[in-house]
């Protein structure tokens, strides 16, 4: 497989110290992001030296036979080590916990703020389960009081408009509603 920097991979796990040193070179940029993002409050040259023993260590361990490109690896294992570096710099008094009462509400914890405000699971649930009842109800119904059904509470067209559409008298629309109604209530009350 080809990938960029290969050679140099090559000749650092041959144990070319410039291989290593090229290598670390042109990694430097990625280090460096890696500090901005995870290592505020570390010392920057100790953060950036467990970097670069990190990047010769991966020399070692790298094999070809990952089918990963070395960059590919590089990167995604010195992110995991610069996290882990910032996670020891926070004293264990600091650590966040979110039972903890927020920064400007004093009684509400920061769990209760990341609170979601949608419908549970359980209503999620029950919703879906009223709703499959709901359209088995309507095969109850005629298909005239299902038109009706339809077109009042999913349209939202009024009865005087049914009626007229349906050439009825609007009082045989309303009943035929409320019977409608009446089967649909006793289906799911079963």
């Amino acid at each position: 497989m080809e990938y960029l920097y290969k050679e140099l991979v090559q000749g650092g796990k041959r144990g070319d110290k410039h291989c290593k040193e090229q290598l670390l070179y042109k990694l430097t940029p990625l280090m460096l992001s890696l500090y901005n993002r995870y290592g505020s409050g570390l010392p920057r040259e100790d953060f950036l030296q467990s970097l670069r023993l990190s990047v010769l260590e991966l020399i070692e361990s790298f094999h070809p036979g990952y089918n990963v490109p070395f960059l590919g690896f590089a990167k995604v294992r010195l992110r995991y080590a610069a996290m882990n570096m910032g996670r020891k710099r926070l004293p264990p008094g600091k650590v966040l916990s979110l039972d903890q009462p927020g920064r400007y509400a004093e009684n509400i914890s920061l769990a209760d703020r990341l609170m979601d405000r949608g419908p549970s699971p359980e209503d999620v649930f029950i919703l879906r389960h009223d709703r499959h009842r709901l359209i088995k109800g309507l095969d109850t119904l005629t298909a005239k009081q299902r038109r009706i059904i339809y077109l009042y509470y999913f349209k939202g067209i009024s009865l005087k408009e049914i009626s007229r559409r349906f050439n009825v008298h609007y009082q045989a629309v309303l009943s035929m509603k409320a019977r409608a109604v009446k089967k649909l209530r006793e289906y799911m009350m079963e």
